[in-house]
């Protein structure tokens, strides 16, 4: 599945489309420690967008304003295109692309408050954002570089229904992102080709004033 995001007015306009259209008990605010790179709290995720509350999987359009949320809270600005690496979930416990483990290493992390995760074969300068749910909660975390390995930890994060106790751990989906060149518009060449033409013009001129 692609995703693609362009991170100008339409994605800013979508972001506060979303945003208008949840309550306060909807969308709350998630603690960028759930998802770390090593064991230590300072190097927690470098953002995420926030805890999502519905019934049933997030669509497509939900989950890319999660994934550019939780970019824009990292501090990433560039036109982003997000390709998903797949999901681990009940019943499809294992992917080429990345593990989401218990706490020991000994199984899978489904069903698990807590655990480890990495990366199989990360590629250096990409972007990865980890999305993980559990009962009717959803979030989207960026680990920070290099982010290809840690933990997470759900705790006080995702909820069960009732909203005091902490929810296992539904699926774990992982998306990659590269900023994407921003084309230059066709009035953009057509400038240049101006320049361009003026510059040969005023030398045809001065070789002319020469001879």
């Amino acid at each position: 599945m692609r995703l693609v995001a362009q991170m100008g007015m339409l994605g800013v306009a979508a972001l506060i489309a979303w945003s208008n259209c949840a309550t306060a008990s909807t969308v709350r605010p998630c603690n960028v420690a759930a998802v770390q790179t090593t064991n230590t709290p300072a190097d927690s995720a470098a953002g995420c967008y926030g805890i999502i509350n519905q019934n049933g999987q997030p669509s497509s359009a939900e989950i890319l304003v999660g994934l550019n949320g939780a970019a824009a809270d990292a501090g990433i600005v560039d036109p982003l295109f997000w390709n998903s690496l797949g999901k681990i979930e009940e019943g499809n416990l294992t992917n080429a692309n990345f593990t989401v483990r218990n706490d020991t290493n000994t199984a899978t992390g489904v069903g698990q408050t807590s655990g480890l995760w990495s990366i199989s074969s990360p590629v250096a300068g990409s972007i990865y954002a980890i999305l993980m749910k559990g009962a009717n909660d959803w979030g989207v975390w960026i680990p920070k570089t290099p982010g290809f390995f840690g933990t997470w930890d759900l705790s006080g994060q995702i909820l069960t229904p009732n909203g005091k106790n902490t929810a296992g751990l539904s699926n774990l989906s992982v998306y990659v992102a590269s900023p994407s060149p921003i084309p230059l518009p066709a009035a953009g060449w057509l400038l240049i080709g101006g320049i361009g033409g003026l510059v040969a013009l005023g030398r045809r001129k001065r070789l002319a004033r020469r001879t």
